[in-house]
Order: C-alpha cells, then structure tokens, then sequence
C-alpha cells in the first residue's frame, strides 16, 4: 500500500512539474515561429517596421529600433500575421552590412 501511494505521490508532481513549465511559457501564437530577418529599419503609418530585402514588410515589436531608422538591420524574433500586416517579435537585433 506505502509503495502504490508512493508512486501515486510520484506521478502527481511529475504531472504539476510538466503542467507549470507549460503554463510558465505562455500560449503560443499559432502560426508564429522564430525567423531572422534583414533589411532597412523605416517609419510607417503604423510605426516602425522593416522593410526586407525580399519586399515585405513587418511592423517592429518588442523593441525600440527608432535610432535605427534608415539603417539596415538583421533582427531574430517571431513572425506572427495580423490581418493585414506581418509583425516581428524582435528578440535580437544588430545592424547589417
């Protein structure tokens, strides 16, 4: 009986332990991934976005890059679609060559 409520002991932390990492993280955006990407930092109706060298265009978010404009940049972060626009996530950033 001690060891079945041992075990029964075990497997409820271990479940709590997994559970809170998950609920630590936070939900994820669906459809957001990490991406890195590089072009001209540039003021927008919207507010600061970058303009890549691909054409597209992504508002800036999570970082203030407003020194940055006109400089190109490549910039690491999540990707998420809104509507109408693309957003970055910025996580890192660094000015381009």
């Amino acid at each position: 009986m001690r060891k079945h409520l041992t075990v029964l002991v075990l497997a409820v932390f271990a479940f709590v332990a997994v559970a809170g990492t998950a609920v630590a993280r936070g939900p994820q955006e669906p459809g957001s991934k990490a991406n890195t990407i590089t072009g001209v930092v540039v003021n927008t109706a919207d507010g600061l976005a970058i303009k890549a060298t691909d054409g597209k265009e992504y508002l800036i978010q999570g970082q203030d890059l407003s020194a940055m404009v006109g400089k190109k940049v490549t910039v690491a972060g999540k990707i998420s679609q809104l509507p109408s626009k693309k957003v970055v996530t910025v996580e890192s950033v660094k000015e381009a060559k």
